[in-house]
């Protein structure tokens, strides 16, 4: 299997595909048990941006004053983030595992570091045919057991040929994910990214895990 996924031809420079969407309903929202009413009124701008970019919020928490839990849809995947403030000011950096809400196999662990700022060109919704691409060629490996970065580097082989149209939605993502934050919690974490002068920008997969699979 890891064979397979070495023999990737890799070719990063692949050009984006036409993009077409389909727009989810945003009723369920399953906040409301977790926060006051005053906390939701509080935070309605922030459910405004997520349902402007067709964000289908499945559940968010403080965990910390520097961490949170959000999971969320994005057409039939889900995404679920733990995102903590000095990992996306420092490094501008989010870890995700994205999963298929259809079938749901397999989690796929994607650490994504990419520009957090206001200078985003303005978007609407988010292509996720470079996901189907994704989830359909490690569905052909018939991955059995989880599969993590150290057994091989060749596991990001799997990005051939969407490596920056991944790059880009996670752009879109990373900075949906930020300023919800930002509106939710009164943070400023954007502007705090603007003052970061030196990352570089990656989409890394560190693990694939198959669902059953306890071999964390």
């Amino acid at each position: 299997m890891l064979d397979k996924i070495a023999n990737i031809e890799l070719n990063l420079a692949g050009k984006n595909r036409k993009r077409t969407f389909t727009k989810k309903n945003f009723s369920e929202i399953y906040i409301a048990h977790k926060l006051s009413a005053k906390d939701i009124l509080a935070i309605s701008p922030a459910f405004k941006l997520l349902k402007k970019h067709f964000f289908e919020v499945k559940d968010f928490n403080k965990n910390t004053s520097d961490s949170f839990g959000l999971s969320f849809a994005l057409e039939e995947f889900l995404f679920q983030v733990n995102p903590h403030t000095s990992q996306i000011i420092d490094m501008h950096e989010l870890e995700y595992f994205v999963s298929k809400r259809i079938d749901g196999k397999i989690k796929v662990n994607i650490l994504a570091r990419t520009k957090i700022s206001d200078d985003i060109e303005e978007f609407s919704s988010i292509e996720m045919d470079s996901f189907r691409f994704l989830f359909k060629r490690i569905n052909d490996l018939k991955i059995t057991r989880t599969v993590h970065l150290q057994n091989t580097l060749a596991l990001n082989n799997l990005l051939d040929r969407i490596y920056y149209e991944i790059l880009d939605n996670f752009t879109k993502i990373n900075y949906v994910v930020v300023k919800f934050i930002d509106l939710a919690m009164g943070k400023n974490l954007i502007k705090k990214c603007n003052e970061t002068e030196n990352f570089n920008e990656a989409v890394l997969i560190k693990k694939i895990q198959p669902v059953e699979d306890k071999n964390v």
